[in-house]
């Protein structure tokens, strides 16, 4: 270093920073780039981040082209794997589409299998009582249906036994 250096501080500083900063090794940074995975439960966003990320470091000279095939490997989703391998001229933001498409459709049928699973009819409680109208144990299953348009739940009483009720003209067991 000059006398003129030295008795710059400008120069000082910026010298004292570069030797401080942390050394780089894009080769380090490519093991670690060819390592990554998407987490099972993760958004390929957050994925897709990741990547991007760490392959600023690695000096790629086509660094989508290396983007999109670690988006392929390390995807965790097989199906997405499949569609993407299939693909020859792939470009980043198809590669992205299609992994964002099949997680919003995985997301919705998540979502349409709980609604699908709530409704329809389910026997809740089955119990034996003694009836007013006679001292014979009758059987009684509670079935409680949800009609998904309304929210609102429907008990129906079906009584079992020798004499049946009526629900629907509202006739009394007959013991």
């Amino acid at each position: 270093m000059s006398e003129s250096d030295c008795n710059n501080p400008d120069t000082l500083l910026e010298k004292f920073e570069r030797h401080l900063e942390p050394r780089s090794n894009h080769r380090i940074h490519r093991y670690e780039f060819q390592g990554l995975k998407q987490d099972p439960q993760g958004m390929i966003d957050n994925f897709l981040s990741r990547l991007k990320n760490v392959a600023e470091k690695c000096k790629f000279k086509d660094k989508d082209e290396r983007i999109v095939d670690q988006l392929i490997w390390g995807c965790a989703h097989k199906e997405v794997q499949k569609s993407l391998i299939g693909k020859d001229a792939l470009q980043l933001i198809e590669a992205v589409d299609t992994a964002r498409a099949f997680e919003a459709t995985t997301k919705q049928m998540a979502s349409l299998s709980l609604q699908t699973s709530s409704l329809g009819s389910s026997v809740d409680i089955v119990s034996r009582h003694r009836t007013k109208h006679s001292r014979k144990d009758h059987a009684s299953t509670v079935v409680q249906s949800t009609i998904s348009t309304t929210g609102k739940n429907i008990l129906h009483s079906v009584h079992t036994a020798k004499h049946v009720e009526n629900l629907t003209t509202g006739g009394k067991c007959v013991g």
